[in-house]
């Protein structure tokens, strides 16, 4: 996706951000997961590297975890966020549980970017040698590495706009209703 692209992001309020999100990458993603599970489960994929095929499962699974922990927990937040905003809360007159859940949130969505890299960087250490290989490899195997290769780039734009767009908007939303968070998250 272009950069120019990336800017029309930056101009949305909090919820339309939240809309875009889903619409263009969680449910892409969850596409894309359900693509690649189909693929690892079938009979023809036993030619492909045996830890591949278990990295890319294992992928799978925490992708749905954080996919899930956006839509149930992360976006929900930031429209709270937003109300709370629209609303003029001051958390400063809270009774101090806001600091927590606050500076929670953003340590958990750093934290889930570096655990699925972590995982997307061992993927792409085995994907190395197989596709010296794969033009020799059965059409599922290739099928599954081309698969994988475009979870990859779409999760890779997912976390450049939450990490440049999002969380600094959640962040500018913490500071608007004086929301105590660490400078260190």
């Amino acid at each position: 996706m272009a950069r120019a692209l990336f800017s029309q992001y930056q101009k949305d309020s909090p919820g339309a951000l939240a809309g875009r999100l889903q619409k263009n990458y969680y449910n892409l993603i969850g596409c894309l997961c359900d693509c690649v599970e189909t693929l690892t489960q079938q009979p023809e994929t036993t030619d492909c590297n045996s830890l591949y095929n278990s990295l890319c499962q294992r992928l799978v699974s925490e992708i749905r975890e954080q996919m899930q922990y956006r839509q149930t927990i992360l976006m929900p937040y930031l429209s709270e966020l937003e109300q709370k905003q629209q609303s003029g809360h001051n958390c400063l007159t809270c009774s101090g549980g806001c600091r927590i859940n606050h500076t929670g949130q953003l340590q958990q969505l750093k934290s889930a970017h570096q655990h699925i890299k972590e995982i997307l960087y061992r993927i792409q250490q085995v994907a190395t040698p197989m596709q010296q290989d794969l033009k020799y490899a059965n059409p599922i195997c290739r099928i599954l590495v081309n698969e994988i290769a475009q979870l990859d780039t779409t999760l890779t734009e997912l976390f450049y706009l939450e990490e440049a767009i999002l969380i600094p908007k959640i962040m500018e939303l913490q500071s608007r209703i004086n929301a105590a968070t660490d400078s260190a998250v």
